[in-house]
């Protein structure tokens, strides 16, 4: 009884360090690539004459500045589209998505997500708190001058913040969602299986314990990253790419 008492203190010992060092991880992105102005207005030049391109910036609740990118096309449709990327990655990523939309006539906004680039946040909490910073994006584009209609278009993580900040922006009138996770727990799930984890019997217990840490450690409810929820609670149109 005492080396099955002592195996299993060991076990719980195990699986909370692994998930604390797990939900550390996920919340801490370690590059923070910053790309110049320049960068941007070579690509406008390229997109096509009449494109510029011009420093945006945002306040996020809590006073995080967020940066990013806003083109301007040359013939104007009346639209604007957020185009945000995924995981790790910053606005460099999706610059061939904004390519063929400056084409068709959108404003284009390309953010870096709080905790990557140029933006602040030290988190990156799948939506929890981007949803926010969204409905500050949107509040930026919506006061520019002849900008009449809002879409959005994001991949991987950056399609599931644009989902979950439908419950507060409301003025989206379609979005493009390029492989967003369902809820942070399946997406957890998946990950570790794809890093060579034993089964669901072990990662289950890491997740929960990671993300228990997250909400004592951080503050940070990563139940409440759930793409699959807002899309029930939504009228919004939404493309799902997968």
């Amino acid at each position: 009884m005492r080396t099955i008492t002592g195996a299993a203190a060991a076990a719980c010992i195990a699986i909370a360090f692994a998930g604390a060092f797990l939900a550390e991880n996920a919340l801490h992105v370690p590059d923070h690539t910053r790309s110049p102005l320049l960068y941007a207005q070579a690509f406008a030049r390229q997109a096509g004459a009449g494109i510029s391109a011009e420093e945006a910036q945002a306040i996020a609740p809590g006073g995080v500045r967020l940066a990013g990118w806003l083109f301007t096309p040359a013939h104007p449709n009346g639209a604007a589209a957020i185009v945000l990327h995924g995981i790790g990655d910053t606005r460099t990523g999706v610059l061939g998505q904004a390519r063929f939309l400056l084409a068709a006539g959108y404003a284009v906004l390309t953010p870096d997500s709080r905790g990557h680039g140029a933006s602040g946040g030290e988190l990156t909490t799948y939506g929890v708190r981007e949803a926010a910073d969204i409905h500050a994006w949107a509040d930026l584009l919506m006061s520019r001058p002849g900008i009449e209609r809002l879409y959005g278009l994001g991949q991987s993580m950056g399609a599931a913040i644009l989902i979950e900040s439908l419950a507060r922006e409301p003025r989206f009138r379609a979005l493009a969602a390029d492989c967003p996770f369902a809820t942070f727990e399946e997406i957890a799930g998946d990950r570790l299986a794809q890093h060579g984890s034993p089964g669901r019997l072990i990662s289950w217990p890491l997740i929960e314990f990671g993300m228990v840490y997250a909400r004592i450690r951080y503050g940070v409810d990563l139940r409440r990253a759930s793409p699959e929820d807002a899309l029930r609670r939504s009228r919004t149109p939404v493309l799902l790419i997968h």
